[in-house]
């Protein structure tokens, strides 16, 4: 297994991959100077990848909490309007009851009418 160290050794030296008879010793490159800028360079490309990360994982936290405020305010909204639907169907509901009232004493007076008509009309 290669370290990522080790690819981009291998890289800056032209070798391509490390294979068992090619490894690259330090002792191959011009100077230390030479490795040590390959080093900082390694460091640079890893740090920077760490800022993109946390970039892209702070982007999609910033969505995902827009997104879960707008499903909060979705819910509050619908239950709203449960609510309302609730309280409309109640008062539907009171209105039948009365009208059902209503009708069977209207009902009813007509029923005495008409016995009281009829109890005249006998007489």
């Amino acid at each position: 297994m290669m370290f990522m160290s080790e690819f981009w050794l291998c890289k800056r030296a032209g070798l391509g991959t490390r294979t068992g008879h090619n490894m690259i010793k330090p002792e191959s490159f011009n100077d230390k100077a030479e490795l040590t800028q390959v080093k900082l360079k390694l460091l640079q490309q890893q740090k920077c990848r760490i800022l993109d990360e946390r970039e892209k994982s702070n982007e999609r936290m910033a969505r995902l909490t827009l997104q879960n405020e707008e499903l909060k305010e979705l819910v509050a909204n619908c239950e709203r309007t449960i609510a309302q639907k609730d309280s409309i169907i109640a008062n539907l509901t009171t209105s039948l009851n009365k009208q059902k009232t209503k009708e069977g004493l209207v009902r009813s007076f007509n029923q005495w009418k008409l016995d009281t008509y009829k109890v005249n009309l006998n007489e």
